[in-house]
């Protein structure tokens, strides 16, 4: 069970909001950046870090970074939302390979993976703000 690596391209996903409406990951190609949460289920943990991010909006806004919380079922979409801004999304179809439940990823406008953790329960804002810094800072280097 191999997992997109860094580096490499995240491939298209289809998500289905709650409105209804559809989006597909490749509208944010070019645009911005992405820190896609893939929950098989509610997990208190990654809630909460959901709720910081949302408390950290502005930071993420000035790095051009979405939160996308995609969840396999309807019934696991939680309320009340703790992150208003970043309504969750439902997945479907099956994963396309590589990509795995209760995993996040930072997906770049590029499409390519800029980090990937294993579990999203753990992660920090602070960590992600990090990452993605970083990225950008290795990016703006000849």
């Amino acid at each position: 069970m191999s997992s997109v690596a860094k580096g490499e391209h995240f491939p298209n996903v289809f998500l289905k909001r709650p409105d209804g409406t559809s989006m597909e990951l490749v509208d944010l190609y070019k645009k911005e950046h992405a820190l896609v949460l893939f929950l098989s289920k509610p997990d208190p943990d990654a809630l909460v870090f959901v709720s910081h991010f949302h408390d950290q909006a502005r930071l993420f806004e000035w790095l051009n970074t979405r939160l996308l919380v995609i969840f396999p079922k309807q019934e696991h979409l939680v309320t009340p939302w703790p992150a208003p801004a970043y309504p969750p999304c439902q997945h479907l179809e099956d994963l396309p390979d590589g990509v795995h439940w209760d995993k996040a990823y930072v997906v770049s406008k590029h499409g390519t993976v800029m980090e990937a953790y294993e579990e999203p329960g753990f992660l920090s804002v602070a960590k992600v703000e990090q990452d993605i810094l970083y990225w950008e800072a290795g990016h703006c280097l000849p």
